[in-house]
């Protein structure tokens, strides 16, 4: 099966990106809860930053 040449693939890429906000709100002090709500706001309204 052949490989991509970028191993991270474009979902990947906004999947990490989603986890390292995740992470960052929960740095800030969010509940799981609440960065959660927030990341669906974002992913919801097309603002994902990934």
């Amino acid at each position: 099966m052949d490989q991509p040449a970028d191993p991270m693939t474009t979902l990947a890429e906004a999947a990490t990106g989603l986890h390292e906000l995740y992470e960052s709100f929960i740095a800030a002090g969010f509940t799981r809860d609440e960065a959660l709500e927030v990341i669906k706001a974002i992913v919801v309204n097309g603002q994902c930053p990934a």
